[in-house]
């Protein structure tokens, strides 16, 4: 069951991260001059961002650990971009708390793996779920900022 879960999560979080860098280049497109290279820098960690959660193949420990020690290297890289234009601010700051969120949930879920207590699972899961729903608002904000 633990697998099949680890699995789902994954999807999830993937199409998540998808739907972002789509997005991204619609904002992209939107933007000029320095707020073009600004959005281009965020674009790239986004994409380094899906890259990372495509490596999960078998949900297994240590994958999991990675990717959320490579989101949150990510996240420390996004942060320390600097951005001028408030409304691009904004999404760089979501995404960051974001990549920290779903790092820590993945977290989560190595530790409930081996926790014969069904609900520590259900409850990192449900951790998930949340942060990356968080990219799903995220997506939304992005699509209205940048029609």
């Amino acid at each position: 069951m633990a697998s099949s879960l680890k699995s789902s999560v994954f999807k999830l979080h993937s199409s998540s991260l998808s739907g972002a860098v789509a997005a991204i280049v619609l904002f992209v497109a939107s933007c000029s001059g320095n707020q073009l290279n600004q959005c281009k820098e965020i674009l790239e960690i986004n994409r380094k961002a899906a890259l990372v959660t495509d490596t999960a193949k078998t949900g297994n420990r240590e994958e999991l650990m990675n990717i959320a020690k490579g989101l949150d290297q990510l996240a420390t890289e996004l942060e320390s971009l600097e951005v001028n234009n408030e409304k691009i601010q904004v999404y760089q700051n979501s995404f960051v708390k974001s990549y920290r969120d779903i790092g820590q949930a993945l977290r989560g879920i190595v530790a409930a793996i081996d926790d014969p207590n069904s609900q520590a699972i259900t409850s990192a899961v449900q951790a998930l779920d949340k942060s990356t729903s968080h990219n799903e608002v995220l997506l939304q904000e992005v699509r209205a900022l940048c029609p």
